[in-house]
């Protein structure tokens, strides 16, 4: 008995094919995608990192300063990135302080708040 297999070698072939190339497709957009995502974990960190040096800079003009008003607010720009400190009296403590920070790019945003005494 001799069996035909005239069309049956490129079949394989066009299956093969189509299996690598879904592969490829999916290894493909899963590295787009963390590539997308250590971008944007770069910016959050960046940030953070504004955020807290611009805390520890308000808590330095606290303890430093003379503070006769109730709120103090600034806002910055720096490297794109918009910042906006403010700095509450707190009515419940003696001496206490709110800092605010609030860091904006584009339509991220981040908020970091620390209290302060004198």
């Amino acid at each position: 008995m001799s069996y035909k297999n005239n069309g049956f070698t490129s079949i394989e072939c066009i299956v093969s094919l189509s299996i690598i190339c879904v592969a490829v497709y999916m290894v493909s957009t899963s590295i787009y995608s963390s590539y997308n995502l250590v971008n944007s974990n770069e910016k959050n960190i960046e940030m953070l990192n504004i955020a807290k040096t611009y805390i520890e800079d308000m808590k330095y003009f606290v303890r430093n300063n003379n503070i006769e008003q109730e709120k103090y607010c600034n806002l910055k720009e720096y490297e794109g990135y918009k910042i906006e400190t403010s700095i509450e009296k707190s009515e419940d403590y003696y001496r206490c302080y709110k800092i605010d920070v609030k860091v904006k790019l584009n339509v991220k945003s981040m908020e970091l708040s620390s209290y302060i005494t004198k």
